[in-house]
């Protein structure tokens, strides 16, 4: 058993020495080959498998030294290879082996070469001497190693810390850099839209040309327009002028018609007032009326429950009959009221029907005057016919005084009927 850990342990330092063949994470480094994690797992092992072996006989004590040495070289390795990883990997991944594994390591270390100093002093003890000088550089491997254990972890605590400080650093980073994309997305955004803007200006350009084109075409249009709309104002003075001595007579027909609707007015709120009045004095007579009752019935109550006393009940009977006569005058007086309303009713539709009329009156009137209009354009179409003629003067003379005929017969009746169109159409 023991030759066989013995046996292992050189093929673990061989493959230390001269490279794993199926190991892929080997790389050299100051003329030696790391370890694979899988090589640092089997040296870990072997190294926590106990090593009281030597107790079984004394005549493999040689073999026992050669393999404590081989576990303290193991020991070293793994310690190495901790130390290479931190360096060449830039302090961006885990290490190989664990904080645990490699505190274990530097223990097992100094347990075996404290071991193996035993052995040998037993070896001396054995062959009768012992030496105290071996003792003394144990002792001083022994401080030497535990030093360098301490400043390997406290090394092992300064790199997980700056890799710390390195993530911290790599994430905001990557959070400028989301931010950047970001930003470059919203530039190439606005690019699209300041394209499709220059789109839209062209489209905006080419309809400005042709609104161009339609302002010159209308322009021209307008021109022509205001020709004939100053012929149209020579007109319309010609004809003010003829109107302005009809206005007088529309004006003192306007006032007529107003006195006529203060009147109707008036008669109007008088029905109304005699109305509310009178359904004030029936509203009053019907409540009598059924305070009457009511007492009537009580009476009737009471003589039915006395029948003994006859003479009170005579005597209310005398009451019932004054109080039916006066109920009977209170209803004549009542149809004498409804008498008055039908009265008012009457002269309300005898001023509607005078209404009626005044209407029928304008509207002869509107006809009129569209009439008259259209003689008085046809007689300053003659006119103008006449100053352009060869005969001149004698022509206008004939032409003139018909007109003059025709506008003083039928002046008045014009005046009226434009009178009455525009009271009525004010009341509209």
């Amino acid at each position: 058993m023991w030759l066989l850990l013995q046996l292992q342990a050189l093929s673990l330092q061989s493959e230390y020495c001269f490279g794993d063949p199926t190991a892929h994470n080997t790389t050299p480094h100051s003329g030696n080959q790391i370890p694979s994690t899988k090589l640092l797992r089997k040296l870990i092992c072997i190294l926590q498998l106990p090593t009281s072996w030597n107790s079984h006989s004394h005549n493999h004590s040689h073999s026992h030294s050669n393999f404590l040495e081989n576990h303290e070289k193991a020991y070293h390795v793994i310690i190495k290879a901790e130390t290479w990883a931190l360096r060449e990997k830039n302090l961006k991944s885990e290490p190989l082996v664990d904080d645990s594994d490699l505190s274990l390591a530097v223990f097992l270390c100094l347990f075996f070469s404290m071991r193996k100093e035993s052995t040998m002093a037993d070896d001396g003890v054995a062959n009768g001497g012992v030496d105290e000088q071996y003792g003394e550089e144990s002792t001083t491997k022994i401080a030497v190693l535990q030093r360098e254990r301490d400043e390997l972890l406290n090394e092992n605590a300064a790199r997980k810390e700056e890799i710390k400080e390195l993530t911290a650093e790599l994430d905001g980073l990557r959070k400028d850099h989301a931010v950047n994309n970001q930003k470059i997305e919203e530039m190439q955004r606005e690019m699209v839209q300041s394209r499709e803007g220059a789109k839209a200006a062209e489209v905006i350009a080419a309809g400005a040309a042709n609104l161009e084109k339609d302002l010159a075409r209308l322009q021209h249009d307008i021109i022509s327009e205001m020709s004939a709309a100053e012929e149209a104002r020579a007109d319309a003075a010609e004809l003010r002028k003829a109107l302005g001595e009809k206005e007088s007579r529309v004006e003192s027909l306007e006032r007529k018609i107003g006195v006529l609707e203060t009147k109707e007015i008036e008669e109007r709120n008088k029905r109304i007032r005699f109305e509310e009045e009178m359904r004030d004095k029936i509203d009053e007579k019907e409540k009598e009326i059924k305070a009457f009752k009511q007492k009537f019935e009580e009476l009737e109550k009471i003589a039915g429950e006395k029948k003994s006393e006859l003479e009170k009940f005579e005597e209310l009977e005398k009451i019932a009959a004054q109080k039916n006569s006066e109920l009977e005058e209170s209803v004549k007086q009542k149809l004498k009221l409804e008498q008055l309303l039908v009265e008012s009713e009457k002269k309300v539709t005898v001023l509607e029907s005078s209404i009626v009329q005044l209407r029928e009156e304008a509207k002869e009137a509107e006809k009129v005057i569209l009439s008259l209009k259209e003689k008085a354009g046809k007689t300053i179409k003659n006119i103008d016919r006449g100053v352009n003629g060869i005969d001149g003067e004698g022509k206008v003379l004939k032409l003139q005084w018909p007109v003059v005929a025709a506008a003083g017969s039928t002046g008045a009746v014009v005046a009226a009927a434009a009178v009455f169109y525009v009271c009525y159409g004010r009341r509209r």
